[in-house]
């Protein structure tokens, strides 16, 4: 069945229940009239960015909308009880893309670029920013879409290592691979913290952490952790990371 995001405000409603339904963004009116070819009487699935899915049929098709009926709804059951932010070194624009897409797919809430010492990527808060900025959302949109999330996760503007330091002091548990790192495991720290709700992972770039990042983000309060004896690329170890908090958080695959 196909499906599309909507905003609240698309979900019409009629003695406090939901009604009707409108697709009005531009691009899923293309793409749902053009190449899914879709039809009167036709069913589909919608789901608002506060996680409800909404059952409807459809009762018109024109150039400014897809007008449905509602059937049912529900609340999503796809959503990860752990609310985990991707801190990501940034790397090449195509890894980039990757990574918000499968860490997307696992169901992430917020990835962060950050600007680090031995980043082959800058950032270059210049005019071309914004479109960067909403290109990965888009990614992230579309990956939502695909997994049948119902939340959207955020692309934001990326840090500095100084910003970073002062961000993580909100989250419950912040672990950082390092290569270097010879005596915690990620098992040891995650054990150790068996009710974090809000983690952060932070991720080194192509060309690793310097040490001293390393240390100042430690110093804040991040878990440096070995991942295990060989060397992930930064494109792998986000993605690898964020499976292991949710299995052993109690997420992805149970404990």
């Amino acid at each position: 069945m196909h499906r599309f995001f909507v905003p609240v405000e698309n979900i019409l409603m009629k003695d406090g229940e939901p009604w009707r339904s409108r697709i009005t963004d531009k691009d899923d009116l293309k793409h749902a009239v053009k190449a899914l070819r879709i039809e009167l009487g036709e069913d589909i699935e919608l789901c608002d960015i506060n996680g409800i899915e909404y059952l409807c049929e459809v009762i018109d098709v024109n150039s400014d909308e897809i007008l449905c009926n509602v059937i049912s709804f529900e609340a999503n059951k796809r959503e990860s009880s752990i609310d985990i932010t991707l801190f990501q070194g940034m790397p090449k624009a195509d890894k980039l893309e990757m990574i918000i897409q499968k860490t997307t797919e696992l169901g992430i809430l917020n990835i962060t670029p950050v600007q680090m010492k031995r980043s082959v990527a800058k950032w270059k808060d210049d005019k071309s920013a914004g479109k960067k900025i909403e290109r990965w959302n888009r990614i992230a949109f579309e990956a939502s879409k695909q997994s049948k999330r119902g939340r959207i996760p955020t692309v934001n503007k990326p840090l500095t290592i100084g910003q970073l330091k002062e961000a993580i002091s909100d989250y419950d548990l912040v672990i950082l691979p390092y290569e270097n790192e010879s005596a915690k495991g990620i098992g040891e720290i995650i054990s150790s913290n068996p009710t974090a709700k809000k983690v952060g992972i932070i991720i080194g770039p192509e060309g690793g952490f310097a040490d001293e990042e390393v240390a100042v983000l430690s110093e804040a309060g991040a878990h440096s952790v070995k991942l295990g004896p060989r060397i992930l690329r930064t494109e792998t170890a986000g993605v690898v990371t964020v499976a292991l908090v949710q299995y052993a958080l109690g997420d992805l695959g149970g404990v």
